[in-house]
């Protein structure tokens, strides 16, 4: 029976390549997730608002947004010192987005994501960085993810791509990156923790997808300076799956990053 349980899940998940050991070690829990919780189709149709808590991302907030927007119903945005607004600014003219922009130079990230969330009522919300992409086409576009919201009290992880440099690199050790979460159902409990974390957090069944749907674009002043006179693996598409369509178009206009 559990067998049963673990391929059903397998295949609703669209597993097509070796996933990250994270979804293997919570198989069990997937499978126990969608035997024991009610789907709610009225879940999967909520409108999706993005959280996003920026500094100093000019150049890849307008990839970012890109990524995002056609998932997204609106935007809340807490930028630090103002740096990232025009830019934001930009994109909301030339996409007509619904972005509700706040600088707030006093508040640390945990604050910032206690203060966009006071301000979100909508069903589901989206946490993404000011430099992170997701996919927008094939089997891991973020668009995908609806069939998956269909049930209450979830929040999903993804595993993230690093990319480094100009992008066309990732990193030695941590190509892969633990499972974020960044998809929540807002049941009422999602809030800052309380100690220094990656993310917000929320009561309710922590559900990791076995692939990678976001990544991770380091390309400030301060990563590139570090990255200068080392040797960087290329982005190897056989092993970590397709290289998101947002990107591959800023690496035709920007060659050099440096």
């Amino acid at each position: 029976m559990i067998k049963d349980y673990l391929r059903a899940t397998i295949k609703k998940l669209g597993l097509t390549s070796r996933p990250h050991p994270f979804f293997f070690s919570n198989l069990l829990h997937i499978g126990s997730f969608f035997k024991s919780v009610k789907r709610d189709s009225s879940l999967a149709k909520g409108d999706v608002v993005c959280l996003i808590a920026t500094w100093d991302e000019g150049l890849m907030i307008r990839y970012a947004l890109k990524s995002s927007k056609d998932f997204v119903y609106r935007y809340v945005v807490i930028d630090k010192d103002g740096s990232t607004v025009p830019y934001i600014e930009e994109c909301q003219d030339r996409w007509d987005l619904d972005i509700e922009i706040h600088v707030k130079p006093k508040l640390n990230l945990r604050d910032s994501w206690a203060f966009g969330i006071k301000r979100i009522d909508e069903p589901w919300i989206l946490i993404q960085d000011g430099d992170e992409v997701f996919h927008t086409d094939g089997p891991r576009s973020i668009q995908n993810l609806r069939q998956f919201m269909d049930r209450p009290n979830v929040v999903y992880c993804t595993p993230m791509v690093l990319l480094m440099g100009d992008l066309h690199h990732t990193h030695q050790r941590h190509t892969i990156m633990p499972p974020h979460p960044f998809l929540y159902h807002n049941n009422g409990t999602l809030r800052a923790p309380s100690l220094k974390s990656d993310h917000p957090v929320m009561d309710g069944w922590k559900i990791g997808l076995p692939e990678p749907y976001k990544f991770n674009c380091r390309i400030k002043p301060r990563v590139r300076a570090g990255l200068l006179g080392r040797k960087l693996p290329i982005f190897n598409i056989q092993k970590y799956g397709p290289y998101p369509k947002v990107i591959r178009h800023l690496v035709e206009k920007n060659t050099n990053f440096f």
